[in-house]
């Protein structure tokens, strides 16, 4: 299975969370957003109505009325950049910024101009306009005069325009949103590698000390879960220095011993393979004792009494007997004690052979 760096673990994850945070923001703020400017828009629509209002109000209206009013509307729809349309309260219409108003249907049934006649406050609504041919948004106010309802006023402004506003200020938004990932990422980034890079020095430093270099030692980190790992590994590493060289000088000590005993002794596993000789078995058997390491019995000794007698010594628990080397030439003899060889748990892995020369005594 392949592993992944600390960073890539870290660093897509706070990536995910910066994404979806300013994702969630983003839709969230421009619900708000769309909401409050078309109510804002709402608002204006209103307030350009009751300036008309007010701008008619104290003038009886009626069918006549049309030729001053539809100029005035034409005039007050493009001082305020919205639709206005004046209409009588049995749905005619008198007079339209956009439109000639001989040619627009009655406008009784209306839902806006509905509320206006019979509940005499705004009324408004979003559809489709067939006179524009387009979405509109629609506020409409009553006329009053002396109590009574002479006139519906109405603006109207097209959602086109409300929707390209809106789509600006979301692109604006979306382009900020887009340079906020980037500078995160890369902040994110930063970050996961400053994180990491302890962690891979501390796997360095490891791989070091795996490999028996233990002079070096890991800085004191600021975070205190790494002071805390780097301050542990230091002790091991220096308390691996300290066995190392206790288990090297007991190694050296056992090493001259074991040369300096004047019996030959040769060590073999269990597969009779040899794993250590000293000096004077190599002398008495005419080795090298370096060179015959990790070699069968066989290979390197040309003596088969010394063989069968290793042989036997491998299945008992000590045995004694006397061997003759060079019995063509120059015999000599050699007194051959074998021992079990054991390992640290007591369980068996080879044997000891003890050879003293007893030619003289002989």
């Amino acid at each position: 299975m392949k592993r992944w760096p600390i960073r890539w673990h870290l660093f897509p994850s706070y990536l995910l969370v910066v994404v979806l945070s300013l994702g969630l923001g983003t839709w969230f703020a421009s619900r708000s957003i769309r909401d409050f400017y078309l109510q804002t828009q709402e608002s204006n629509l209103e307030a350009t109505a009751r300036l008309v209002s007010e701008r008619l109000s104290g003038t009886a209206l009626d069918s006549s009325s049309l030729q001053w009013v539809d100029p005035l509307c034409e005039e007050l729809g493009n001082l305020s950049g919205h639709r206005v349309t004046i209409i009588l309260p049995d749905g005619y219409v008198i007079g339209d910024s956009h439109h000639d108003p001989r040619d627009m249907e009655n406008h009784a049934g209306r839902p806006e101009i509905n509320t206006a006649i019979d509940d005499h406050h705004r009324g408004s609504s979003k559809r489709f306009s067939r006179t524009l041919e387009q979405e509109m948004m629609y506020v409409a106010v009553p006329l009053q005069q002396d109590d009574a309802l002479t006139a519906v006023v109405r603006t109207a402004l097209s959602t086109d325009a409300i929707s390209r506003a809106l789509n600006r200020l979301l692109r604006t938004i979306s382009l900020g949103g887009v340079a906020i990932v980037i500078f995160v990422a890369l902040l994110g980034m930063w970050i996961s590698r400053l994180i990491s890079r302890p962690l891979e020095e501390m796997k360095l430093q490891a791989e070091d000390f795996a490999a028996g270099n233990l002079g070096r030692r890991l800085p004191d980190y600021k975070a205190e879960e790494l002071a805390a790992l780097s301050e542990s590994l230091n002790k091991m590493a220096a308390q691996l220095d300290e066995r190392l060289r206790t288990v090297i000088g007991q190694r050296n000590e056992h090493s001259a011993l074991f040369a300096s005993i004047s019996d030959g002794v040769i060590a073999v596993d269990s597969n009779q393979k040899i794993i250590n000789v000293n000096t004077a078995a190599a002398e008495m058997l005419d080795l090298d004792e370096d060179a015959g390491r990790g070699l069968s019995l066989a290979e390197v000794i040309d003596n088969d009494s010394l063989r069968w007698f290793v042989s036997r010594a491998m299945d008992a628990d000590g045995i004694e007997d006397e061997i003759i080397i060079d019995q063509d030439t120059d015999p000599r003899y050699l007194q051959a004690t074998g021992t079990a060889l054991l390992d640290a748990q007591g369980n068996r892995r080879g044997t000891v052979v003890v050879l003293n020369e007893v030619t003289r005594l002989r």
